[in-house]
C-alpha cells in the first residue's frame, strides 16, 4: 500500500496598483510511507553504539513491542537494524528515533533501502 500525506498549504495577499489581490499557494509534499509490495515493507536504521549481543537484545525488545513490527534483525558489524513491518504498517521516522533513543542508542539514519544514501 502506498500512502501520501499533505504537509501544508497557505495563501498570500498582494497589493497591486492599489487593488488587493489574494492569491493562494498550495505547497504539497508527498511523503512515501510504505512500499507497494508487502515483501518490501522494511526499514533500515543505522544506529551508533551497538557493540554486543546485549545491545541487540535491548533494541529488539523495544521494537518488537510496536504493533506494526513483525521482526527485527540487528547487524552489530554494520550497526544496522532491519525492521520488517506487517503489510500496510507505518513506522514514522520520529518514532523510530525515539525508540532507538529509549533503548539507549542514537540514530544516524532511517531509510527504505538497504543501500546507504551517499549524496
Amino acid at each position: 500500500m502506498v500512502q501520501f500525506y499533505l504537509i501544508g498549504c497557505g495563501s498570500i495577499k498582494a497589493l497591486e496598483n492599489g487593488k488587493n489581490y489574494e492569491k493562494y499557494i498550495f505547497v504539497i509534499c508527498l511523503v512515501f510511507v510504505s512500499s507497494v509490495n508487502a515483501s518490501d515493507d522494511k526499514l533500515y536504521v543505522e544506529v551508533n553504539g551497538l557493540v554486543c549481543d546485549f545491545c541487540a537484545r535491548a533494541v529488539e525488545k523495544v521494537f518488537l513491542k510496536q504493533e506494526g513490527v513483525s521482526d527485527i534483525d540487528v547487524n552489530l558489524k554494520d550497526k544496522l537494524l532491519t525492521i520488517d513491518l506487517h503489510e500496510g504498517a507505518v513506522l514514522e521516522g520520529a518514532l523510530v528515533e525515539k525508540l532507538v533513543n529509549d533503548a539507549g542508542y542514537s540514530m544516524v539514519e532511517v531509510r527504505n533501502s538497504a543501500e546507504p544514501n551517499n549524496e
